[in-house]
């Protein structure tokens, strides 16, 4: 089990995406796990996601329903001791 669930809700962020997942895989605790809920993009996020290749790291993609919505599947997907968003 993981110490931290990261949870990023993501709709169309083709811009930023890589850097943000870059940025969480450069921080100096390791024992994370990342749930990174796309809420229905139409850009490339998708995409890039599909590119990722970390153990740590899992894609949900669901319809558009907002951000609570995405945040609170990452949740139920979550199995870390402490959560950050």
């Amino acid at each position: 089990m993981p110490r931290i669930s990261i949870i990023i809700p993501t709709y169309n962020a083709q811009v930023t995406i890589k850097s943000t997942i870059l940025s969480v895989q450069l921080q100096t605790i390791q024992d994370f796990e990342l749930l990174i809920i796309d809420d229905g993009s139409t850009d490339q996020t998708l995409e890039i996601l599909e590119t990722v290749k970390d153990p740590r790291i899992k894609i949900s993609t669901y319809q558009n329903s907002g951000v609570a919505a995405a945040r609170n599947r990452g949740i139920e997907q979550s199995s870390g001791e402490f959560l950050s968003f």
